[in-house]
């Protein structure tokens, strides 16, 4: 017997005791990730995003609930403010959803085709707000082909960064990998509890 070898510890159980060991530093990597915390300009804490399990809840930066969301089966989210009241409903699977007011009206339909994100309030995809990959950095939100913002990532910095049309900087994400997810802040018009249900939706489906 190798002398160097524990006894009771074959080679077998070893490596598999390192493979458990790496699954254990990706799932840590990965929850961590499921978090998102969005910054102002100045660095203080305005919306944090947090997931646990099949609940989704949408936080001030004083930790204040501002929307919660509960998973009903795998294509399903239902979303409602903090008083119990129902919002609407997250609809769809793949690279599509709608979300639908309690009385089945539609209040936002999404779709992503490749590097591209449609926004919208009709089921035509008329004057659609879109959000387009720019590169393996950027990603820039355009309303009639015109850009109203960016989010783009600073390694140097070690953050992304949400500028508005006038290139001010309005929202900062540190630790974060590139997502669209907090142009859809930025969508004139988008009432925030929406924006909130919609941004958590492309946040949590991966886009």
């Amino acid at each position: 017997m190798n002398a160097h070898q524990p006894i009771g510890a074959p080679r077998s159980l070893r490596a598999g005791l390192v493979l458990c060991l790496g699954l254990l530093v990706w799932a840590a990597g990965v929850a961590a990730a499921e978090r998102l915390e969005i910054a102002d300009g100045a660095g203080k804490s305005v919306l944090v995003l947090l997931p646990d399990g099949d609940r989704v809840s949408v936080v001030d930066g004083t930790g204040r609930l501002l929307l919660q969301g509960s998973r009903k089966g795998s294509d399903r989210t239902a979303y409602s403010m903090p008083d119990g009241t129902a919002l609407g409903m997250a609809k769809g699977d793949g690279d599509r959803f709608k979300l639908e007011a309690p009385d089945g009206r539609l209040l936002r339909k999404v779709k992503r085709d490749g590097d591209r994100i449609k926004v919208n309030d009709n089921e035509e995809n008329a004057d659609a707000a879109v959000i387009r990959r720019r590169g393996d950095d950027k990603w820039e939100l355009e309303l009639k082909d015109e850009s109203f913002g960016k989010i783009k990532d600073y390694p140097d910095q070690g953050q992304l960064k949400v500028k508005d049309r006038q290139g001010e900087t309005r929202y900062a994400l540190a630790g974060t990998p590139l997502t669209p997810a907090p142009l859809v802040l930025l969508i004139p018009g988008l009432p925030p509890e929406q924006a909130q249900a919609v941004m958590a939706e492309i946040w949590l489906r991966g886009w």
